[in-house]
């Protein structure tokens, strides 16, 4: 198979993808390594060789599901606040209430952390406060 613009310009189009003249070689390039790989291997002789039908010998191997919190109910409110800030470099202006920072916060109807596990996802906001102000009050 020979690997030419046309091809590269095809796989580009099929993928949504457009490359640069550099980077049109760079693939052409890859793309001969792996063909010559498989022309490689189509060489062997594989005569009564079974074909590998799963990665191990082990077949519809179950376990027991195990119910378990990955981690604190305390780490879960930090991850969507003081991290979530952080990620979007606005560690400065968010994730905390503290002075010179935005008043965004959440009133929720129970406190998330005491409230049994299994009613956790029907806790909700009761108020939303952006930048100081109300945005929604329930």
């Amino acid at each position: 198979m020979e690997v030419n613009d046309a091809l590269v310009d095809k796989l580009a189009h099929l993928a949504r993808l457009k490359f640069d003249a550099s980077e049109k070689e760079e693939i052409k390039k890859d793309l001969q390594k792996m063909i010559a790989f498989v022309e490689k291997l189509n060489e062997l002789d594989t005569t009564g060789v079974e074909p590998l039908l799963h990665m191990s010998d082990e077949i519809n191997v179950l376990r027991q599901d195990e119910i378990k919190g990955s981690i604190s109910r305390e780490d879960a409110l930090i991850a969507h606040t003081r991290k979530n800030a952080y990620f979007v470099f606005q560690e400065n202006n968010l994730g905390s209430i503290q002075p010179g920072k935005l008043a965004d916060l959440v009133v929720l109807d129970r406190d998330y952390l005491t409230v049994p596990e299994d009613q956790i996802k029907d806790v909700v906001s009761v108020m939303t406060i952006v930048n100081g102000r109300i945005a929604y009050e329930r």
